[in-house]
């Protein structure tokens, strides 16, 4: 039951196993496995997901990353279980880096403004526009999320400057950049939003 071949013949017995395994191809909380494996299999809940991690756990396919948070604790597979995915589904998962502030990078995938925020940040602005300020990043998020505030824009860049994520210049203190770690996290949340 330990050959890559048994683990990935385990997998597939169960519809929602194989669902809550098959999303794992990046870090994510429960609540993100969870809505994004309800797509294979609608029957899936919360305790599902909970239980099907632990029995991940325990044949060492996943880990958790952040140990020691009481919520939006993220699971990915190991080394072992990204050669059972790799055996499943004829891809490869690259290993969560190491270097990674991955409570701050839970912290973005639960905060929906902030996460936003940091995607339009990070995204160039189209060529002949203004800068990044608060009122251009509020207008181009507007047109995909209503009601959202020029405050609660102000507020997430604030965060997200405290956070080390944007930076803005001393000359152009309204124009917001994505700094380096910032860029990297946007990547990583970008591609679980278009997966």
């Amino acid at each position: 039951m330990r050959t890559i071949a048994g683990l990935a013949d385990w997998v597939k017995q169960g519809r929602q196993r194989a669902a809550v395994f098959g999303v794992l191809r990046q870090p994510l909380t429960s609540s993100h496995i969870l809505r994004q494996a309800r797509v294979l299999a609608p029957k899936l809940r919360k305790q599902d997901v909970w239980l099907i991690l632990k029995k991940l756990r325990e044949r060492h396919l996943a880990m958790r990353l952040n140990l020691f948070r009481p919520t939006g604790r993220l699971h990915c597979l190991t080394h072992l279980g990204r050669r059972v995915f790799r055996r499943l589904h004829g891809m490869e998962v690259v290993a969560p880096c190491e270097r990674t502030d991955w409570d701050l990078y839970a912290d973005l995938l639960v905060a929906r403004v902030r996460r936003e925020v940091l995607l339009e940040v990070a995204r160039a602005p189209p060529p002949g526009t203004r800068p990044n300020s608060a009122t251009v990043i509020r207008r181009r998020l507007f047109e995909r999320r209503r009601g959202l505030s020029l405050n609660a824009v102000l507020r997430a860049l604030t965060e997200l400057k405290a956070d080390g994520l944007v930076w803005s210049g001393a000359r152009r203190p309204a124009d917001y950049q994505a700094t380096a770690h910032g860029a990297t996290i946007a990547e990583v949340l970008a591609e679980i939003h278009r997966g």
